[in-house]
């Protein structure tokens, strides 16, 4: 996928928030203030990139009693402005009330705090998903390290490679020169999030590599990211799309989607999955229909593929006199079975 990329514009970014904070008054440092809807602007770096509709309701319809019990965190601005640092799905909660105001801390904090900041609220609420997780964590690196995403990704993997000891020849090269303060920070954000480096590596950071509507449906909660991972492998777009939709309506397991996905005749595979989404079969006859089905297809293909690989690399079966009748039988034959399809 096209990630977001904050480093480009990271340096003059946090040059300008400081000129901003600068000019305010110390009392302004920290405080609980009543800040109008209309003068909060989202923040540039975002540690949530989704807003889930269904929490935004309900939200609205307990502040519609008891009102928003919990203050969103803010950061002023000398322009009169305020850069949100989280409670985003507060605030659309109070926009769908039709109040312009809301509660909130007013503070002071750095590009890295805030994100650091937002990235802790919305793990401690469980509201986070794998992605905007992943993406918080990668964006926070950018921001210590003061670096591009390439470079942030290489520490992590550097790190992955100390802590795995895996061995040199298996690496794969980055380009980048690591060092020993760079391990450092990413390995305090890694230990700061509760997580470990291989799992980081090896399950969350290639997410955001998937496709554009796999990355979509795990956002949403629509599929656990493991089973979109499985997904994400099949290269056609359409058969990938229609796999998608039939693992969130029909909750096919893991093994299922490994099966569907290694089905190399696109046209079994859809007939497969038109059965699945009418709900004709179990689990188990679903595994049947794909064991009875698809060796007979692959095995021909097989068959056919190292065939015309010995063909080409027997020069000497093509010079054979006695062979060329046969040869031209076969070729023919094959010419008239494509010609009919």
């Amino acid at each position: 996928m096209a990630l977001v990329n904050l480093a480009n514009n990271l340096k003059a970014l946090n040059q300008e928030q400081k000129a901003k904070l600068a000019t305010l008054p110390v009392a302004e440092q920290e405080q609980i203030i009543e800040v109008p809807i209309a003068k909060i602007v989202a923040s540039k770096i975002k540690a949530r990139a989704w807003i889930n509709p269904v929490k935004v309701e309900s939200i609205a319809k307990s502040a519609k009693i008891h009102g928003i019990l919990q203050p969103i965190l803010v950061v002023p601005l000398a322009d009169g402005e305020y850069e949100l640092v989280y409670g985003q799905h507060r605030i659309e909660a109070i926009k769908q009330l039709g109040q312009d105001k809301i509660k909130a801390i007013s503070k002071q904090l750095s590009q890295s705090e805030r994100l650091e900041i937002a990235l802790i609220e919305n793990l401690q609420r469980e509201e986070q998903n794998p992605i905007d997780e992943t993406l918080g964590i990668l964006n926070l690196a950018m921001l210590k390290l003061d670096s591009d995403e390439s470079t942030a990704r290489s520490c992590f993997n550097e790190l992955f490679y100390l802590k795995t000891g895996r061995e040199k020849a298996t690496r794969v090269s980055t380009g980048a020169n690591i060092t020993q303060e760079q391990l450092l920070v990413v390995e305090s954000i890694i230990d700061r999030f509760n997580i470990t480096i291989k799992t980081f590596i090896t399950h969350k950071l290639p997410l955001l590599d998937c496709h554009g509507e796999i990355i979509q449906a795990i956002r949403e909660g629509k599929i656990a990211y493991s089973k979109a991972r499985i997904i994400d492998r099949v290269k056609h777009d359409e058969f990938r799309a229609k796999l998608l939709n039939c693992a969130i309506v029909s909750n096919l397991s893991r093994e299922i989607l490994v099966s569907l996905s290694k089905i190399e005749d696109l046209e079994l595979a859809s007939t497969l999955l038109e059965q699945i989404e009418l709900g004709n079969w179990t689990s188990k006859e679903i595994q049947k229909q794909i064991k009875d089905n698809k060796p007979v297809k692959n095995n021909l293909q097989k068959r056919y593929s190292k065939a015309i690989s010995k063909l080409n690399k027997n020069q000497t079966i093509w010079q054979d006199k006695s062979k060329q009748e046969e040869l031209e039988a076969l070729i023919t034959r094959i010419e008239e079975l494509t010609n009919f399809w």
